[in-house]
C-alpha cells in the first residue's frame, strides 16, 4: 500500500530568547507507524538541556486523557519523557483530531521524538514553536513503495486557514487525500481549518513530494511515510518536522552512512522557487547541474560518495538510508529520513538523545554512527565528550565532512573554538534504524512566505515585488505559482463584461401564468453612452443605454431558462463599452426573484451553496464558465457529508461523494436536489477556471410551518476569495413584523446556522450550528 500524510496542530507562542532549534515551547504530533505485529511502544520525547542550570519540563496532551508528567533535566544531560501510544495518529484522522503533544519548559532545551514499533522506527528534531511560521511548505517525500502510508502532519496555533496546494509532477500514481470526507487529487487547492491543539492527518498511495502549503498562523508540519522501501529489502517508519520555506539553505553537505552491502543513499532536492539552478559536487569536481524550473520540483538521485550541493535559490534536501537486503545479516540497516540542515544554520554545540531499539527489546542499536560536517581546517578542533576522536575527512568546496562511529549513549559534540559545524546521527539493528539532525540555527530566518489575502500590501511569496500579480487564475509572474501574490482588479459589482444565466422557475399551474427573463442595465458613468451587446444561444443583440438611464432588455425568450438538471447552453454573455451595473429577473406568475450579476474579474474558482431549508420546491445551483479561451473548464462538486442527494443528467451524487463535469464556455450545468427534504446547503464547487455559480430553490415556502406562499430564490454567489467577517443587515419592512431568517457558512467546513432575526440577543449567543 502506498500512502502519505500531512497533520496540523494549534498552538500559543511563548518568545524564546534563542533563534536555534533551542526553545520553551514545542507542539509535537507523532504520525501512524503501522506494523504487522503492534507491541504499542510508548512515543519518547527526548529533552536536551545545553545550559549550565537544570530545567524543569512537562510534557502533557492538553486536549486529551493522555496525561502529563514533569521532570527536572539536569544540566548538559538528556531526559526521555514517555508518551501514551495511542497519541500516534490514525488513518481516519483526516477528520481533525486532537493529539497535540505539549512540551514546555524553565529554560531554553532541544526536544527529540522518536515513534518506534518493531522494524519500524524514526525520530526527528523538533522545532521550537516561536520559531514557527505561517509555512510554505513542499513536502519532501520518498515515492512510497508498499505499504500503509507517507505522511505530512500539520499542528497548530490558535485556528488558522491552511491552503494545501497539491501539485503533482509524478504521473505513475494519482493522489488522493480525504479531508472530512472530500477527496482532493492532483492539482486541486483546499483549504484546512484548526482550532488550537488541533490535528490533520493527510494520507495519499501517491507521491506526494512538492504539494505546497500556506496558513494564516504558524503551524508545525511532519512530513514522511508510514513504511517504506528506499530499495529492495527492509522497510521502516519515515518522519521529519520541516522547516519553513525561510529557513531553506543554498549550501549542504552529505555522505551515504557507512554501509558494508548496499552502499549508496538517496536524496531529493526540492525547489522553493522558479529556475533554481542545482549543482552537486564531489571531491572529482562538478559531477551534476540542473534546473528545477517551479516551486515543488524535485531531483533525485542516488549518493555513492560524499558531495556538496549548491543552489541559486533556496532549496530543501533530504536523505534517504537504502534498506537492508535481507534479515539478520552483519550489515543492518533499514530506511531512515534526514531533512538536511544547510551550512549557514550549523551550530556549535549538541547533545544527541540515547535511543534503544526494539529489536533487542530495548537494547542498544547495534550500529551508530555521527556525520560531522565542518569549514575546512576547523576539523581539528572538534570534540566528543569532550575528547579528540580520529577519522578521515572529505574535503569538498570548502567543507570537511566525516561519518564517526560513537556509542550508543548520549554524546556531546563540541568545538574548542565555538567554530559553529553540523551533525547528524544513525543508528541501525536488524531492519531497524533512525536518522535526524541534532538541531539547526534558525535565528536567521529570511522573508517568511504568508497566507494571502487579495491586495494586502504584503510580499506574500518572498519574491521582493508586492502585490505583483492579478488575481486571474494565471500565473502573471511566471514563477509557476497562481494568483499566491495578486491584487483583485475590482471587488466592486460593476464592470463591462458579464456572464449570467436564469435557473429553473416553476409554478404549477402554466395555463394563466405569465413568464418573462428580464436584464437591467445601468451605466457606472450618468453622463457617458453606453453600448453593450448581448449574445446567447439564439444571436446577438447590440443597443445603447442613454446617459441617466436604466435598459429593460424584455425580449429574452423564456427558452434560455435551464430547466432539469444536466447540461445546456443558456449562457448569456454581455460585453459593454464601459463599466456597467447589471441585474436579473427571472419571472412567473406568483413566481419570482432578481438577482445582481457579478462581472467577470470578480467571479472566482471556489463557492458553497446557498438554499431555503425546508422549503416546498427543489434546492438548486447552476454555473457557466467566464472565459472564452477555447478549452473546457473543469469543475468539481462535492457533496456535503450528511444524508443529500443530487441530479445532475440522470446522475445521483449523494453524501460526501465528488462529480466532476467539464463545461465549455456558453454552456450552463445545473444540478437540483433529489427530492423537497434534500438541503443542498454547503456544497463545495471548485473549478480550473473562473465560473459564474448561481444557487436558490426552484420555488421555497419560507418559515413552510405558518407561511402559505412560495416563490422562485435565487442569487449570484460570491467567491470564497471575496467573503468576509463582518455584515450589516435588516429584515425587510413588514406590517407583521414576522422577521427573516440567515444561513452563514464558513468556509470549507459547510457548516449551516440558520437564525431567526427576531431572536434576542442572548438567544443569539446560545443558538449552536447545525451541521
Amino acid at each position: 500500500m502506498k500512502v502519505c500524510y500531512l497533520v496540523a496542530l494549534l498552538a500559543s507562542v511563548i518568545t524564546s530568547s534563542y533563534g536555534n532549534t533551542a526553545g520553551r515551547t514545542f507542539h509535537l504530533v507523532f504520525l501512524e507507524n503501522t506494523v504487522e505485529a503492534p507491541r504499542d511502544n510508548p512515543l519518547e520525547i527526548h529533552v536536551s538541556n545545553l545550559n549550565s542550570l537544570s530545567a524543569t519540563v512537562t510534557v502533557s496532551s492538553p486536549r486529551t486523557s493522555c496525561g502529563e508528567e514533569t521532570k527536572v533535566v539536569p544540566a548538559n544531560s538528556v531526559v526521555k519523557f514517555n508518551v501514551c501510544w495511542w497519541m500516534r495518529l490514525l488513518p481516519t484522522d483526516y477528520w481533525p483530531t486532537h493529539k497535540t503533544v505539549l512540551v514546555e519548559s524553565s529554560r531554553d532545551v532541544m526536544v527529540y521524538g522518536f515513534n518506534k514499533e518493531l522494524f519500524s522506527a524514526d525520530g526527528f528534531f523538533a522545532v521550537p514553536t516561536d520559531e514557527l511560521h505561517s509555512l510554505m511548505s513542499w513536502l519532501p517525500m520518498m515515492k512510497p513503495t508498499l505499504l500503509l502510508s507517507s505522511p505530512y502532519l500539520l499542528s497548530k496555533i490558535p485556528m488558522c486557514k491552511l491552503h494545501c496546494l497539491l501539485i503533482f509532477r509524478q504521473t505513475d500514481l494519482t493522489v488522493q487525500i480525504n479531508y472530512r470526507g472530500l477527496i482532493h487529487t492532483n492539482g486541486d487547492t483546499f483549504t484546512i481549518v484548526l482550532g488550537q491543539y488541533e490535528t490533520y492527518l493527510g494520507q495519499s498511495r501517491g507521491d506526494l513530494t512538492g504539494a505546497f502549503i500556506v496558513a494564516d498562523k504558524p503551524i508545525a508540519v511532519f512530513s514522511g511515510n508510514v513504511r517504506n522501501k528506499a530499495s529492495a529489502g527492509s522497510r521502516d517508519h519515515l518522519v521529519a518536522q520541516l522547516l519553513p520555506t525561510g529557513d531553506f539553505g543554498t549550501k549542504f553537505a552529505l555522505s551515504p552512512v557507512p554501509r558494508t552491502e548496499n552502499y549508496g543513499d538517496n536524496a531529493r532536492i526540492i525547489a522553493s522557487k522558479a529556475n533554481t539552478v542545482y549543482t552537486i559536487r564531489s571531491e572529482s569536481g562538478i559531477e551534476i547541474q540542473g534546473t528545477l524550473q517551479n516551486p515543488g520540483d524535485y531531483y533525485g538521485f542516488s549518493v555513492q560518495r560524499s558531495i556538496v550541493i549548491t543552489t541559486t535559490e533556496d532549496v530543501e534536501v533530504i536523505q534517504m538510508v537504502r534498506s537492508q537486503a535481507s534479515p539478520r545479516i552483519s550489515d543492518v540497516a533499514d530506511p531512515a529520513m534526514f531533512l538536511l540542515v544547510s551550512e549557514s544554520q550549523w551550530l556549535n554545540e549538541y547533545r544527541s538523545p540515547a535511543l534503544t531499539s526494539e529489536v533487542g527489546n530495548g537494547a542498544a542499536y547495534q550500529k551508530n554512527f555521527a556525520f560531522l560536517a565542518i569549514a575546512s581546517g576547523n576539523q581539528n578542533g572538534l570534540r566528543i565528550n569532550g575528547g579528540t576522536f580520529s577519522t578521515t575527512w572529505d574535503v569538498i568546496d570548502g567543507v570537511a565532512m566525516s561519518w564517526v562511529a560513537v556509542s550508543s549513549s548520549s554524546q556531546r559534540f563540541s568545538h574548542v573554538s565555538n567554530v559553529d559545524f553540523g551533525v547528524m546521527v544513525y543508528g541501525a539493528s536488524d531492519r531497524e534504524s533512525y536518522a535526524f539532525a541534532l538541531g539547526a540555527d534558525l535565528s536567521n530566518s529570511k522573508c517568511q512566505a504568508s497566507f494571502m489575502v487579495r491586495s494586502d500590501g504584503v510580499d506574500n511569496d518572498c519574491d521582493g515585488q508586492v502585490d505583483e500579480e492579478s488575481c486571474n487564475s494565471v500565473d502573471d509572474d511566471g514563477d509557476g505559482r497562481i494568483d499566491e501574490d495578486c491584487v483583485q482588479s475590482s471587488t466592486e459589482a460593476f464592470g463591462n463584461e458579464y456572464v449570467i444565466m436564469f435557473m429553473e422557475n416553476n409554478v404549477d399551474d402554466n395555463s394563466n401564468a405569465q413568464s418573462f427573463l428580464e436584464i437591467y442595465i445601468s451605466a457606472v458613468d450618468s453622463a457617458a453612452t453606453v453600448s453593450y451587446t448581448l449574445t446567447n444561444e439564439n444571436g446577438v443583440s447590440t443597443r445603447t443605454i442613454a446617459p441617466g438611464e436604466v435598459d429593460i432588455f424584455t425580449d429574452l425568450p423564456v427558452s434560455l431558462r435551464h430547466t432539469g438538471s444536466g447540461l445546456d447552453t443558456k449562457s448569456i454573455h454581455i460585453v459593454a463599452s464601459e463599466d456597467i451595473v447589471v441585474y436579473g429577473i427571472n419571472k412567473q406568475t406568483w413566481s419570482t426573484d432578481g438577482f445582481l450579476a457579478l462581472p467577470v474579474d470578480v467571479v472566482g474558482t471556489e463557492y458553497y451553496t446557498a438554499h431555503f431549508h425546508p422549503g416546498s420546491d427543489l434546492n438548486e445551483f447552476a454555473f457557466t464558465p467566464v472565459l472564452d479561451d477555447g478549452s473546457p473548464t473543469q469543475v468539481t462538486v462535492t457533496m456535503p457529508n450528511r444524508d443529500i442527494t443530487a441530479n445532475y443528467g440522470g446522475v445521483t451524487i449523494g453524501n460526501s461523494q465528488s462529480f466532476t463535469v467539464n463545461v465549455n464556455f456558453g454552456e450552463t450545468a445545473q444540478f437540483q436536489a433529489a427530492t423537497n427534504d434534500d438541503n443542498l446547503n454547503g456544497v463545495h464547487i471548485s473549478s480550473t477556471k473562473p465560473i459564474a455559480v448561481f444557487s436558490g430553490n426552484v420555488r421555497a415556502r419560507v418559515d413552510p410551518t405558518t407561511a402559505s406562499s412560495r416563490d422562485h430564490l435565487v442569487q449570484q454567489l460570491a467567491p470564497v476569495s471575496t467573503w468576509g467577517t463582518e455584515f450589516i443587515t435588516l429584515p425587510v419592512p413588514r406590517e407583521d413584523d414576522r422577521g427573516d431568517f440567515f444561513y452563514i457558512t464558513p468556509p470549507l467546513l459547510a457548516l449551516v446556522l440558520m437564525l431567526p432575526l427576531k431572536a434576542v440577543p442572548e438567544q443569539l449567543s446560545q443558538t449552536q450550528p447545525t451541521p
